[in-house]
């Protein structure tokens, strides 16, 4: 079976079936054109690529606040005139007892202030949140005053939100910065099945 699995070019079935390994990548990989050589980036040098432009920029705090497994945020930027994506950085938190709106926001919007110094959070952060965590909205608002808006993927097909990450991808219009591991780890894994 396995010389079988090897003879089709299925490596990775191999070592995750017989060595209880994961490897990257495979037939089954959904972002096979991902590599740290063409879209890892040293965080230094995205912030002295956007220094300049930073008040053109529109900025991105999105959120898939959960509960019981992991509370992840990203912090994009995007230039207006180019459409290059800055993945700038991440929280992903796994123990419990730091997935809560309390523990969770503070840090947040220190790394808002922390990419975009003296912006309004309200007014100058575009701000979304996975729309089956509606109780994340309704505390972030009660506690903090700041909202954030629900995503509306149940009205898009998954299908063609891959395909734009795909090509953003292929044509080189993605800065990842090296701090944001976790995403890099999530996106290399993710395969077919």
């Amino acid at each position: 079976e396995i010389a079988q699995l090897r003879a089709r070019g299925e490596e990775d079935v191999v070592q995750l079936e017989y060595y209880s390994k994961v490897v990257p990548g495979g037939k089954r990989a959904i972002f096979p054109m991902l590599t740290k050589e063409r879209h890892i980036r040293p965080h230094r040098e995205i912030l002295e690529e956007i220094k300049k432009d930073i008040k053109k920029l529109d900025w991105y705090c999105i959120a898939d606040p959960g509960s019981t497994t992991c509370f992840a945020t990203l912090f994009c930027a995007i230039h207006p005139y180019t459409r290059k994506l800055y993945i700038m950085d991440e929280l992903y938190e796994t123990n419990q007892e730091g997935t809560s709106t309390r523990k969770m926001y503070p840090q947040m919007d220190s790394k808002m202030m922390e990419f975009y110094p003296n912006s309004d959070v309200n007014d100058e952060w575009y701000k979304a949140h996975d729309e089956a965590a509606a109780w994340f909205s309704t505390e972030v608002m009660d506690q903090y005053g700041v909202y954030f808006m629900p995503t509306q993927k149940h009205m898009n097909k998954k299908e063609h939100g891959l395909s734009l990450i795909k090509d953003i991808l292929l044509h080189d219009l993605v800065s990842i910065s090296d701090r944001c591991a976790e995403l890099f780890k999530e996106m290399e894994l993710y395969a077919k099945d």
